[in-house]
């Protein structure tokens, strides 16, 4: 017999005692993934729907979609449709604009200056992490291989960034 794990049953449950209170979870709160690696995106995608039901995720799949996103330009420029995120989290490793490209517009020319920034990458390189932080990233994750980790992650964020509503 193959039993669930107890977080996943308790994810469920708090599912589903939310929905049949009727309260919304992710109120305000939207996350933008940027990631130009499927796999990845598909991996915290799921993370989310296991770890923090409800929450409305948008995804860039390259800095440069990303960056329009975060201007609202081109296809985001309907700010209802495409609010600005509440967290960012960010792979640093992609072709084109890169995940330090975007840290620095972010911090030095948006006006999403205070938006948290949350590096999800594999390099676990001690430079990419100084950098990213001296940039001004909010924090730095390796990718967990193990999916389990990867919605221990994401619970811990919401936990962080939206439930105790850090200032930013």
């Amino acid at each position: 017999m193959d039993f669930l794990p107890i977080y996943t049953i308790l994810s469920q449950l708090r599912v589903w005692t939310f929905e049949r209170l009727g309260i919304v979870m992710s109120e305000g709160f939207r996350v933008l993934i940027v990631d130009d690696n499927g796999d990845d995106i598909v991996m915290l995608q799921r993370a989310f729907a296991r770890g923090t039901p409800g929450v409305p995720l948008q995804v860039a799949r390259s800095g440069k979609q990303a960056l329009e996103y975060l201007k609202g330009a081109g296809e985001f420029a309907d700010r209802t449709a495409f609010p600005l995120p509440r967290l960012m989290i960010l792979d640093l490793k992609m072709p084109g604009i890169d995940g330090f490209e975007i840290i620095s517009w972010v911090r030095n020319e948006s006006d999403c200056r205070e938006l948290p920034i949350v590096i999800l990458s594999s390099s676990n390189d001690p430079t990419d992490m100084g950098r990213a932080h001296k940039l001004g990233a909010n924090a730095y994750h390796v990718k967990p291989n193990d999916p389990h980790a990867l919605v221990g992650m994401v619970e811990g964020l919401r936990s962080y960034w939206v439930d105790q509503d850090h200032e930013r």
